[in-house]
C-alpha cells in the first residue's frame, strides 16, 4: 500500500472528525448523515489510532530493523518515540493554551495562563475535543516505555499489549487508569491494544503483505466481501455487555470510549476488508481497488493527511469557533457557517501545497510521519 494513500486515508478521517465534532452540537445532527458513522457506525478515532500504529511500526523496520544494531534497535527507536511524544505534546500544548485563554473562560493574566499551563502539564485540562492528541501522547509513551522494558520486539509487546487490554475492560476509568481521565473520555488502557497490535503489524509488513498476496483470487474476493457485509451487518446491532459493574453516570455510550470488545470487533472487521483490498493485487478486486485507493489517492485529500497534526489543531479552532458563535443564531445559520467551515478547512491545505511547491519538488525523501 502506498503511502499517499494512508495520507488519503488520514485525510478523510479529519474532515470526518470536523464534520461529526460540528454534528454534536445543537440542530446539527443531521451532518453525521455524510459520516462514515452512518454506515458502520464507528468515528475517527478507531482508525487514527490503527493508521499511526501501523506507520510506527514500518517505520521501526525500514530505518531500524534493516541496519540491526547492536542493542536490537531499542535506543535509536526509543530516541525516535520520545521525539515524538515532545512532539506531540507541543502541539497539544500551545493548542490547548490558546483555545483554553481565548474561548475557556479563563481570566487572562499570568496566574490564569500559569495555572491553565500546569493544568495542561499534567493532563487536567485540555481543549475541546482534543483527546485523540492525548491518546496519541499516552500511546506513544506507553509504546515507549514497553521498547524499553523489554526491547524492539514487536509481537512481544503486542501480547502484553493485548494482557493490558483485557485487564481495562474489568475496570471502566477513563484515561490511563485515571491519567488524564478529567479531560478524556477514552480509556487508554484498552485504546493502546489497536494502536500496539497495528505497530506490529506495520513492523512485520512484509510478511503481512505477502500472506495477503498467497489468497486465491476467489478466496480473497470472498473474504473482501464478507468482511465488509460483516461490518454493515455489525453496525445494526448493540451486544455489548458490561463485563463490569458499571460506576454511576457512564454515558449511554460507554462501549466506544471503553473500546468493549463488540466495538474493537467492528473497527477489526473494517480496518481489515479495507487492507486486504489495498494491499492484494488481485484480479477479482481490481474495480474495486481502483476506486476505493483512487479516491484516498485525491490530492485534497492526500495534503490533508500529509499536514495531520496541524490539521488536527484547525479542526479544534474550528470547532471552538463554531461553539462560540452559534448562540443565538438560527439553524439555517448555523449550517452555513459549518458548510463554509468544512470547505476552508478542505481547501487550506491544498492551497498552503500549491503555494509551496517549489520547495516540495525539490524535497526527494519526505519524512513519513504518524
Amino acid at each position: 500500500m502506498r503511502f499517499d494513500v494512508i495520507d488519503g486515508i488520514r485525510g478523510h478521517l479529519l474532515i470526518g472528525m470536523l464534520v461529526a465534532h460540528l454534528s454534536f452540537q445543537p440542530g446539527m445532527g443531521w451532518l453525521v448523515t455524510f459520516h462514515h458513522h452512518a454506515l458502520f457506525k464507528v468515528f475517527d478515532a478507531e482508525f487514527f489510532v490503527i493508521v499511526a500504529g501501523f506507520l510506527v511500526g514500518y517505520l521501526a523496520d525500514r530505518r531500524i530493523g534493516a541496519t540491526v544494531p547492536a542493542d536490537g534497535g531499542r535506543i535509536p527507536f526509543a530516541r525516535y518515540l520520545g521525539r515524538r511524544v515532545a512532539t506531540v505534546f507541543a502541539y497539544h500544548f500551545v493548542s490547548s493554551m490558546a483555545l483554553i485563554m481565548v474561548f475557556g473562560g479563563v481570566e487572562i493574566s499570568w496566574r490564569g495562563a500559569l495555572g491553565t499551563a500546569l493544568d495542561i502539564v499534567a493532563f487536567r485540562d485540555s481543549a475541546t475535543y482534543s483527546g485523540v492528541l492525548i491518546l496519541y501522547i499516552l500511546c506513544f509513551s506507553l509504546l515507549l516505555g514497553g521498547v524499553l522494558a523489554l526491547g524492539l520486539r514487536p509481537l512481544v509487546l503486542a501480547g502484553f499489549s493485548a494482557a493490558v487490554y483485557l485487564i481495562s475492560q474489568y475496570s471502566y476509568i477513563s484515561g490511563f487508569w485515571g491519567i488524564g481521565g478529567d479531560i478524556m473520555a477514552f480509556d487508554v488502557a484498552a485504546w493502546q491494544f489497536p494502536f500496539v497490535a497495528s505497530f506490529a503489524l506495520g513492523y512485520h509488513h512484509r510478511a503481512v503483505g505477502r500472506g495477503i498476496a498467497r489468497l486465491p483470487e476467489w478466496g480473497a474476493a470472498a473474504i473482501v466481501i464478507f468482511l465488509f457485509a460483516s461490518a454493515l451487518w455489525l453496525a445494526t446491532k448493540w451486544f455489548t455487555p458490561p463485563l463490569a459493574e458499571l460506576p454511576p453516570g457512564v454515558p449511554r455510550h460507554w462501549p466506544r470510549p471503553q473500546l468493549h470488545p463488540y466495538h474493537l470487533l467492528k473497527m477489526t472487521v473494517l480496518a481489515a476488508g479495507f487492507t486486504i483490498l489495498l494491499v492484494g493485487r488481485h484480479r477479482f478486486l481490481n474495480w474495486p481497488r481502483l476506486v476505493v485507493a483512487g479516491y484516498f489517492r485525491l490530492r485534497i485529500l492526500r495534503n490533508i493527511g500529509r499536514y495531520s497534526i496541524r490539521m488536527f489543531i484547525l479542526h479544534l479552532t474550528l470547532v471552538a469557533v463554531f461553539v462560540h458563535l452559534m448562540g443565538g443564531m438560527y439553524d439555517k445559520e448555523k449550517t452555513a457557517m459549518a458548510l463554509g467551515m468544512i470547505a476552508f478547512f478542505i481547501a487550506v491545505p491544498t492551497v498552503v501545497a500549491l503555494a509551496g511547491r517549489p520547495t516540495a519538488r525539490r524535497q526527494t525523501d519526505p519524512e513519513i510521519r504518524p
